[in-house]
């Protein structure tokens, strides 16, 4: 999704670690610079796109919504169908 996720190699994962092991280079999204990076791409030059995505998905949020709520899982989880698709079935 992101150019710089083409290049990432995961980790051997270790279950003896104490900390979690992402499938994603998690480390680099940590930096303040990272951070300030995207809220200004979603906040500038990628706020339309944003913004025309969550104007889709709105049609379908309320019932999404809903059956996240009947399953006993986290509405939020809505979010993630912008992330995936942007509400393009």
């Amino acid at each position: 999704m992101f150019g710089d996720s083409l290049f990432f190699t995961p980790p051997v994962l270790d279950s003896t670690l104490d900390e979690p092991s992402w499938d994603m280079d998690v480390r680099s999204y940590e930096s303040k610079d990272r951070v300030a990076h995207y809220v200004s791409m979603f906040s500038g030059r990628g706020k339309g796109h944003v913004a025309a995505r969550l104007a889709k998905g709105s049609r379908y949020e309320a019932m999404i919504r809903a059956k996240f709520k009947a399953g006993g899982l986290p509405e939020d989880m809505y979010y993630l169908a912008l992330i995936e698709s942007g509400y393009d079935n």
